[in-house]
């Protein structure tokens, strides 16, 4: 998670309110994703952190998580995510798929 928390500074830490990747739906559908990463890395190897920020260096273009819209959820605001598995779901399919679209698992 430390890789996460690198990758996203600005949304790290703060109240669910003020961002969704602390809030239940970004923490699942990030565990999602971090299944999918994991599969190709060795988490003992000296390089394993550095391979976790490449794969997860995708999602910077497409995470909405403090503001903004997200535009692969038909424009949901980033505050109307909600920890519903359907919005769970979705979020967590547009974040592997942009991890998949850069090779960023095996």
């Amino acid at each position: 998670w430390t890789a996460v928390k690198r990758t996203f500074p600005d949304a790290w830490g703060k109240p669910p309110k003020e961002s969704r990747l602390m809030h239940g739906a970004g923490i699942r559908a990030l565990g999602r994703v971090m299944d999918h990463i994991m599969r190709g890395i060795d988490p003992n190897a000296p390089s394993a952190e550095e391979a976790i920020l490449h794969s997860l260096a995708p999602l910077k273009k497409v995470c909405h998580w403090t503001s903004g819209r997200w535009e692969e959820l038909d424009g949901l605001a980033w505050n109307e995510i909600q920890n519903l598995p359907r919005h769970t779901q979705l979020l967590s399919s547009v974040l592997v798929r942009a991890v998949l679209a850069r090779g960023g698992t095996t």
